[in-house]
């Protein structure tokens, strides 16, 4: 498995626990961000597979982010995890062109099976 994914969220909790924790118990690597601007250095650094981002953090919110991610031209795929459900966020979420949405909280099972469809969507590396 191995693939590479870049976690951006500002609360340890979340990002921690959450997030990295069962993503690497799954076999992934991850790489940790507390916000957009850390997100996008180690997106350049790292080229991950894969992209779990929130929406509300400083710096450089998810939006933000995302939007710099894909004026950038990253072509992997970007997951939000959030909490805010707005049915406005949402559609500004969808016109990213981002993979998927999870609601916080949301269940473990839920993310692995998201991110395993995302990365079998993606394009493998080198292509």
């Amino acid at each position: 498995m191995n693939s590479k994914i870049l976690v951006v969220d500002d609360s340890a909790l979340a990002r921690r626990a959450f997030l990295a924790k069962p993503l690497r118990a799954a076999g992934y690597q991850v790489i940790e961000a507390v916000n957009g601007q850390e997100g996008l250095a180690a997106w350049a650094k790292h080229k991950p597979d894969l992209v779990i981002t929130d929406l509300l953090m400083p710096e450089l919110d998810g939006f933000g982010f995302v939007h710099a991610l894909r004026d950038a031209e990253a072509d992997c795929p970007i997951i939000v995890a959030s909490a805010d459900i707005q049915d406005s966020s949402r559609k500004r979420v969808a016109a990213l062109d981002t993979f998927g949405f999870l609601n916080k909280p949301f269940r473990y099972d839920e993310l692995l099976q998201m991110v395993s469809d995302a990365l079998s969507f993606a394009p493998a590396a080198g292509e």
